[in-house]
């Protein structure tokens, strides 16, 4: 008796079989496909795996599906995710005219643990840590904790965080943080879903706009599964980001992560 599929075989037998049927041809062959496209991944030298990628993308010769696949089963290695976490700073200045600081890249192989498969930006020791080798390592993930560290070094909210910190209050300190959580997700998760369409643009494809939209509907149904509906500070957030985009542009935008220190503050300033 052959042992049961884990929930990555069946999500990865599932979007085979969506890719299979709509380039009209059959699992298997689709499979012989990709595997082909896997051994020329495995030959191209580590720092250039997602450029190869989207070079693919660009070319028409792999959909956008398909290499978000192929990126969950051949991650990208710390060496290339620096040089792609260093154009990206430089893009958030030239796109955004964000001066996004230099936090040192941390690699932890923690991470790449399926429950704790997750990147984390800390003020503290100015650092931004991702898992080792880890499907999750892509340029909407990087310009997310990006956005963090922005915050981190020129809002009003971490100033208040630091403050709390260094005078040793527990108690406000984590007032602030349970009362923010929709401030400083909401804005990262805004900026890299517009740092996505940047780069999607060049593609001439949707790939990375789905992703975050995808991330954002299963964070949802998580949250809602779990009986915690009111505890989603990342779709939550980001709605009120986009109202603010939409009524008062990217400066008004920009203003609200630097100078805005509770939810509530959003909230009111969004429809404000």
């Amino acid at each position: 008796m052959e042992d049961p599929m884990t929930e990555e075989e069946v999500m990865f037998a599932k979007e085979l079989e969506k890719a299979a049927a709509k380039e009209g041809i059959s699992v298997e062959a689709m499979a012989i496909k990709l595997q082909r496209r896997d051994e020329l991944l495995k030959a191209i030298p580590p720092t250039e795996r997602l450029y190869y990628i989207e070079d693919l993308i660009k070319r028409g010769i792999v959909n956008p599906g398909m290499a978000d696949i192929t990126l969950r089963k051949n991650p990208i290695y710390p060496d290339e995710v620096k040089v792609i976490s260093s154009a990206i700073r430089k893009e958030l200045a030239l796109y955004f005219g964000l001066d996004v600081p230099e936090y040192k890249l941390i690699f932890n192989k923690k991470l790449n643990e399926p429950l704790e498969a997750a990147a984390n930006t800390n003020w503290a020791d100015k650092t931004i840590i991702f898992p080792v080798r880890n499907g999750i390592n892509l340029p909407w993930v990087i310009a997310h904790e990006h956005a963090h560290a922005y915050q981190m070094e020129n809002s009003a909210l971490y100033r208040k965080i630091r403050e709390t910190s260094e005078r040793e209050d527990l108690e406000e300190y984590q007032e602030i943080k349970m009362t923010s959580q929709r401030l400083s997700e909401g804005w990262a998760t805004f900026l890299s879903l517009e740092y996505a369409k940047v780069r999607d643009a060049r593609l001439g494809r949707e790939m990375y706009g789905g992703q975050i939209r995808h991330s954002l509907v299963c964070s949802k149904l998580i949250d809602r599964l779990n009986g915690a509906e009111d505890k989603a500070p990342y779709y939550d957030g980001l709605e009120f980001f986009e109202k603010i985009y939409a009524k008062k542009g990217l400066a008004g935008t920009i203003y609200a992560a630097n100078n805005l220190i509770r939810d509530k503050e959003l909230v009111d300033f969004s429809v404000n």
